[in-house]
């Protein structure tokens, strides 16, 4: 009787290349993310994320796909294969590829062009809503319009500064950045 488990699958160039490029979308697609909600809040520019829509939604379709092909890549490796891990696989993993890709796209390029070659600049956007209630994860929350979830909130704001606006309101967002987006520094109503 042979007591030897079975031989797990190598992993190709391919699966390589795929994991590589998928850590660094996921690095690219949760930096704004992780780092907005902690200490160095990045809004992207509204011409960037109407600009740039139709790659992202292209870039986080191709990065849905690859996340469950390396997922389940992974599974056979690791001869954990269940259904229930395949379900989750074919359901988890498309939404948070997506999202990574995606986000990547509309927020992480421009986040990049902003740390490497940034400079002083003043972006204007609209307020979306001020009417939220404080949570422990933000502080006086201001909703910007038209920019992605998950970068589209400002938080810690003075209740002073928010008390001045409604939605609708232009404001200008003073920080380091380029014409893709800033790093959220001072708030200012500009009607």
């Amino acid at each position: 009787m042979n007591t030897q488990a079975p031989a797990r699958a190598k992993p190709t160039q391919l699966h390589k290349l795929t994991v590589s490029l998928l850590g660094c979308l996921l690095l690219l697609g949760c930096s704004p993310t992780s780092l907005g909600r902690m200490v160095f809040p990045f809004l992207p520019s509204v011409a960037w994320v109407n600009q740039s829509h139709a790659a992202a939604m292209v870039v986080g379709a191709i990065a849905a796909v690859a996340s469950v092909w390396a997922g389940l890549k992974g599974l056979e490796m690791s001869g954990r294969e269940g259904p229930l891990r395949i379900l989750l696989m074919f359901f988890v993993s498309p939404i948070f590829g997506f999202g990574f890709g995606y986000n990547g796209v509309t927020t992480g390029g421009p986040m990049l062009v902003a740390i490497l070659a940034g400079h002083e600049i003043e972006v204007t956007f609209a307020v979306a809503d001020v009417s939220m209630s404080s949570s422990s994860k933000c502080r006086n929350p201001i909703e910007i319009d038209e920019l992605p979830f998950l970068s589209d909130r400002l938080c810690g704001y003075p209740e002073e500064v928010r008390k001045t606006l409604a939605p609708g309101a232009r404001i200008a967002i003073k920080g380091r950045g380029s014409e893709w987006g800033v790093f959220a520094g001072q708030v200012r109503r500009i009607d």
